[in-house]
């Protein structure tokens, strides 16, 4: 009876230990968690200023563009998302498909750029992580064509712990639903 009652004891103490770094565990990651301040979701950028290209950038396809567009908008309510109707249900289209419907039908003008993109970077992963999980955010004002003549477009995603700008080269890339054309809910 003795055994069993040492038993129930040891039982009971390895429990209170295992809950009480339990409830440390879901302490630090509600934390990490916190709700995110609605002030870190603006998003200033200074137009005034020409963002860098890479050095193998022969044209700037839309150089009128490239200084348009807010000089702030919130990351959460100041964007919506845009896919192409080839993209939607889990389906893919190539990049250039993609651009030519936004141009033919004069929708470039409300899409994200370069500069946009540079100050969506500065805000850090944890924010990109929250409002964009896994996605690829494409900056369609920024179309380049290069000596080749390709045409890339930059992108933005998050690898290895931080905000990546990649450059797409979009005429033989295939686009799905995770990388949708955001645009500025304001236009």
């Amino acid at each position: 009876m003795w055994d069993y009652d040492i038993f129930w004891l040891w039982l009971h103490c390895v429990a209170c230990y295992q809950n009480r770094n339990w409830k440390k565990a879901l302490e630090r990651k509600n934390a990490m968690n916190k709700k995110i301040d609605e002030e870190m979701l603006v998003v200033k950028v200074d137009r005034s200023v020409r963002p860098v290209y890479p050095d193998w950038v022969k044209d700037i396809l839309h150089p009128r563009l490239e200084r348009k567009g807010p000089l702030e908008f919130h990351l959460r309510t100041g964007l919506n998302q845009w896919l192409h109707g080839g993209q939607k249900n889990g389906g893919g289209i190539i990049g250039s498909n993609i651009y030519g419907y936004l141009k033919n039908n004069g929708m470039l003008s409300s899409r994200l750029n370069l500069q946009d993109g540079l100050a969506i970077q500065a805000k850090g992963i944890v924010i990109f992580r929250k409002l964009f999980q896994e996605r690829s955010l494409f900056l369609w004002k920024s179309v380049v064509c290069r000596d080749d003549g390709r045409r890339h477009v930059p992108y933005l995603f998050g690898d290895d712990g931080r905000i990546v700008i990649h450059w797409c080269w979009f005429d033989a890339t295939l686009l799905e639903d995770s990388d949708p054309a955001l645009r500025f809910s304001c236009r």
